[in-house]
């Protein structure tokens, strides 16, 4: 058995072997003041941000609402409506996530309701994508029992990946991370607590939007293609059909930009924490004390006629 103490002198679980999947390194992982004071600053500059802009659009689509209930009858509207309000409350909780510092009841909670707001927004923004495949790409109808779907589904499933590191206590504060995260954050059992629970399906949920995206920004091109050949095809177009095919392509070019930028959302939020967490993940390696330098001594000895000779 390997001593622990000795290739990782700052374990918490000096007693494990560190083989085991549970042994914690303890690698040292929290942010110097520098960077503590960007990401303070940027955390609480960029997610009050979210909260007004997110609020915004509440308030924009409930006004629409209560002026004419038609206007917003669709499932894209009410997708687009709840992500915002889950979008709101998770700004809120990350701001949460900055002060609770201090281990507890309220700092697991806190590191739950992070985790299930996040992949709660995740899979709604699934569904929005998902709705525009199944709507635009494949031409299928939206039934009520779909949309229905769409909710409990992205419910149920937030519920369901973030339930079981809650209650198996996997859920807390790690002194080595600084952050009501992950507890023995260093350790494989949580890496694969987190990539089962959080990484792989913010990662591929986020995959899966860009891909959308780009099949539902090549299809438009394709249809503004059909409709430039279908306009010159007409034998001397007037002024007056000239200048609409030239409206509609500016919409439909208007339209390429706004769903490409709004299912790339999740991806620009979120890539970043994705990225940070792989990285503190696997750039850790055990490094091996440096070689003992060979001295060189000069023998004084004589052997074979000769004075001396070097040795190690």
């Amino acid at each position: 058995m390997v001593n622990a103490t000795e290739l990782y002198p700052n374990t918490p679980t000096p007693d494990l072997d560190v083989s085991d999947w549970d042994f914690d390194p303890g690698y040292k992982l929290l942010m110097g003041e520098y960077q503590s004071s960007v990401f303070m600053y940027l955390n609480l500059t960029l997610n009050p941000a979210s909260i007004v802009c997110g609020s915004i659009v509440c308030i924009i689509l409930l006004a629409i609402r209560a002026y004419d209930k038609t206007l917003v009858d669709r499932v894209s509207l009410r997708l687009t409506a709840v992500v915002s309000a889950v979008d709101v409350i998770k700004a809120a909780a990350y701001i949460i996530f900055t002060y609770v510092e201090t281990p507890g009841a309220t700092c697991s909670a806190t590191a739950w309701f992070v985790l299930f707001l996040t992949n709660l927004y995740t899979f709604l923004s699934v569904a929005i994508a998902f709705n525009l495949q199944w709507i635009f790409l494949h031409k299928n109808p939206v039934h009520r029992h779909l949309e229905a779907a769409y909710f409990s589904v992205s419910i149920a499933l937030a519920f369901i990946t973030t339930i079981p590191p809650l209650a198996a206590g996997r859920l807390g504060y790690d002194p080595f991370y600084g952050s009501c995260w992950f507890r023995s954050y260093s350790s494989k059992s949580t890496i694969a607590w987190e990539w089962a629970t959080f990484l792989i399906w913010n990662l591929l949920g986020s995959i899966y939007c860009f891909l959308v995206v780009v099949a539902v920004i090549l299809r438009l091109r394709q249809n503004v293609s059909i409709l430039g050949a279908y306009t010159s095809s007409k034998a001397s177009p007037d002024a007056t059909t000239q200048q609409k095919s030239k409206i509609t392509h500016r919409l439909l070019r208007q339209l390429v930009f706004r769903i490409s930028m709004y299912a790339l959302i999740p991806i620009i939020t979120q890539g970043g924490w994705y990225i940070s967490e792989m990285i503190m993940q696997f750039q850790h390696r055990l490094v091996s004390p440096p070689p003992k330098k060979k001295r060189l001594r000069f023998s004084s000895k004589k052997k074979g006629g000769k004075k001396g000779k070097l040795g190690s």
